[in-house]
């Protein structure tokens, strides 16, 4: 009789999901750090998680990996979203075609 062994669930990390599109993507950490425009001392901390990454190097992280920056990186991973800027997030809509829709009042 073999015992089952429960494998736990594991969660996909930040760090874990650049090594991947890193390696699928052929690049190395100095490749990631100049397309970041951060130094490879900061790319290894982010990928150590160490440091988080920052919301302008997420958005340029998506347009590396050619993935949507919000569905593909901040929404599965909940990164980024306290830094992204309404001027960055109005450009990256207009990106996509579509108007952003300001409150302008608060009930």
């Amino acid at each position: 009789m073999t015992a089952r062994v429960k494998m736990p669930n594991v969660k996909s990390t930040i760090q874990r999901w650049v090594e991947d599109q890193m390696e699928a993507n052929e690049l190395n950490k100095q490749e990631l750090a100049i397309a970041l425009d951060i130094s490879n001392e900061q790319a290894t901390r982010r990928l150590n998680g160490s440091s988080d990454f920052k919301a302008a190097e997420l958005i340029k992280m998506a347009r590396l990996f050619n993935k949507h920056w919000y569905y593909d990186i901040v929404r599965p991973f909940g990164v980024g979203k306290d830094e992204i800027t309404l001027d960055q997030a109005e450009d990256l809509a207009k990106e996509e075609g579509k108007d952003w829709d300001l409150v302008d009042h608060i009930a």
